[in-house]
């Protein structure tokens, strides 16, 4: 099943990037696409993880695993090392202009407009489900 256009421009992903089967069957596609609403903090940071996830074919837990060391911008463009992946290889993905977009749309969100003051050790992905660390009930970093 082929990830439609419509999901593409929604997330930001171009159609080139995404493989012939990128494993989404048409109705959680759908449902998925349906929920994705920009002005809500979780949506604009799940748009992003789908971005990456879709543009790079990386496994879940290489792009949870990513922090902000990991990142490099350079002219509006995003490139992602990844330092674990199969094989005990490493890479580095280069996101088209418009995952770039989605992905530091997300940070700036998250974090603020002065991403450089990031600590490298900083993640990318974070959940934001309330009291989801019982020690401090505030959200939990990846």
């Amino acid at each position: 099943m082929r990830v439609s256009a419509y999901t593409r421009t929604l997330i930001g992903v171009p159609a080139s990037s995404v493989p012939d089967d990128a494993g989404i069957s048409k109705q959680g596609e759908e449902c998925a696409v349906l929920r994705i609403d920009l002005r809500k903090h979780e949506d604009v940071r799940d748009s992003a993880l789908l971005a990456v996830l879709l543009q790079t074919g990386r496994r879940a837990s290489e792009v949870a695993g990513l922090r902000w060391r990991h990142v490099t911008v350079h002219r509006e463009l995003v490139t992602l090392f990844f330092a674990r992946c199969k094989g005990n290889t490493s890479a580095h993905d280069e996101l088209s202009e418009e995952a770039s977009i989605v992905l530091l749309r997300w940070l700036h969100t998250h974090y603020g407009p002065d991403l450089a003051k990031l600590s490298g050790e900083t993640p990318l992905f974070v959940s934001l489900a309330r009291g989801c660390d019982p020690r401090t009930r505030k959200p939990s970093y990846g």
